[in-house]
C-alpha cells in the first residue's frame, strides 16, 4: 500500500489551525478539532471577472502559461497576425513576433518556454510550421508530419500532444502526434476525428474534447455538427469518457486530466458564454463567461495544474481585446464527513 508521503512527496502534516493558503488535494491533521482534513474544488464556486486587455484585438491564436504568466501568440484580426504578448496577471506587453503570422495554431509551454504549432494563413490552407518560444524570441525548429489547423493542443515546450483537426477545407485527420522536444512522432490515432476542438492536460495524459465532425466548408449542413465528446489518453490509448453537456466547437479550456474546464464556443447558435467543470468522471455547467464568444484562447496550468484558476483570451465576433479570468475557490474539509 502507497504511503501518502510516496505520493504526495511530503508527510500529513499536524496542524493547530487551518492553512489559510491551501493546495488542492492536500491532507492535514488538525490537532484543535482532533479531525484529519482535506483541501478539494465545491464545483459551482467559481466565477468570471474581467482581466487586463490584450494590445491587438484578435481571434484563434495560441495560448501558453498560466492565470498570472501568460502568452498569446498569433491569431486572426482580420488577416494572419505574428504577434505574440506577455501577461502578469495585470496587463499585456508585446514582444517580439512569431516568424510566421498564423491563425487557428496550436499552443503549449509556459510564459518562458513555449511551442506554437501549425495552423493557417491565405492563401495556404494547412500549415506544419513549428516555433520554439525561450522567454525572449521564437526559433524555427522541427515541423509537425501532417499539416493541420484547428487541432488539440496541450503539454509542455519539451513534451506536447497535438491532435485531429483539418488538413485542408474539405479533410479532418484523426492523426495524433508527439513532441519531444527535437521532433514529431506519430502515434495513436483519436477515436472520433473532429476539428476545433479543444485539448487540457499533458503529453501522456490529456483530454481531447467536444469540436466539429465533419467537414470544415459544409456551412452547417450535414455532414457537419458539434459533437460534445471527451477522450482520454493515457499515454499509449485513446478513450471515451462522459460527454459535454453542451455539444460545441471552437471553445476555449484548460486544466489537467481530472480537473478541467472548458468555454464558450459556437453552441448554443449563434454563440456561447457556457462553462462546464470536468471532476475527472462528469462535467457540470457551472458560471458563464461573462461575454459570449468563440475561439476564447485558454492559460491558466495547462499540464500541470486543475482549474482553480484559467485565463479565457480574446476571440471574436466581432475580434476583440478583452480577457477573462476563472477563479475557484478551495474549501477545507474533515475527512469521513458527508
Amino acid at each position: 500500500m502507497a504511503e501518502y508521503k510516496n505520493i504526495k512527496g511530503f508527510k500529513v502534516q499536524t496542524v493547530a489551525t487551518d492553512p489559510v493558503t491551501n493546495v488542492l488535494g492536500q491532507v492535514f491533521y488538525n490537532s484543535t478539532s482532533n479531525a484529519f482534513k482535506v483541501t478539494r474544488i465545491v464545483t459551482g464556486t467559481g466565477t468570471w471577472s474581467s482581466g487586463g486587455n490584450l494590445n491587438e484585438a484578435k481571434s484563434a491564436l495560441a495560448g501558453a502559461g498560466i492565470q498570472t504568466a501568460a502568452l498569446a501568440a498569433g491569431g486572426i484580426t482580420g488577416t494572419a497576425t505574428s504577434n505574440t504578448e506577455l501577461y502578469n496577471g495585470t496587463s499585456w506587453t508585446e514582444v517580439n513576433n512569431l516568424n510566421t503570422a498564423r491563425y487557428y495554431l496550436g499552443g503549449a509551454g509556459t510564459q518562458t518556454a513555449a511551442i506554437a504549432t501549425g495552423g493557417s494563413t491565405p492563401p495556404i490552407l494547412a500549415m506544419s510550421e513549428n516555433e520554439s518560444w525561450n522567454g525572449t524570441s521564437w526559433t524555427e525548429v522541427n515541423d509537425i508530419n501532417t499539416a493541420r489547423w484547428q487541432f488539440g493542443q496541450a503539454g509542455t515546450a519539451t513534451a506536447s500532444l497535438m491532435a485531429s483537426g483539418t488538413t485542408n477545407n474539405t479533410t479532418t485527420t484523426n492523426v495524433t502526434e508527439s513532441w519531444n522536444g527535437t521532433s514529431w512522432t506519430e502515434i495513436t490515432e483519436v477515436n472520433v476525428a473532429r476539428f476545433a476542438a479543444i485539448m487540457t492536460g499533458s503529453q501522456t495524459e490529456a483530454l481531447y474534447i467536444a469540436g466539429e465532425k465533419g467537414t470544415p466548408d459544409s456551412g452547417g449542413g450535414a455532414p457537419y455538427a458539434n459533437i460534445g465528446n471527451t477522450e482520454y489518453w493515457n499515454g499509449s490509448t485513446w478513450t471515451e469518457l462522459a460527454d459535454l453537456n453542451t455539444a460545441r466547437s471552437q471553445l476555449g479550456g484548460s486544466g489537467i486530466y481530472t480537473s478541467s474546464l472548458v468555454w464558450g464556443g459556437n453552441s448554443p447558435v449563434p454563440y456561447s458564454a457556457l462553462t462546464e467543470s470536468y471532476n475527472g468522471t462528469s462535467w457540470t455547467e457551472v458560471n458563464d463567461l461573462s461575454v459570449a464568444a468563440q475561439f476564447r484562447t485558454g492559460a491558466g496550468g495547462n499540464a500541470s495544474t486543475p482549474n482553480t484558476t484559467a485565463l479565457a483570451i480574446a476571440g471574436s465576433p466581432p475580434v476583440t481585446t478583452a480577457t477573462e479570468e476563472w477563479t475557484q475557490s478551495l474549501v477545507t474539509t474533515t475527512l469521513g464527513a458527508s
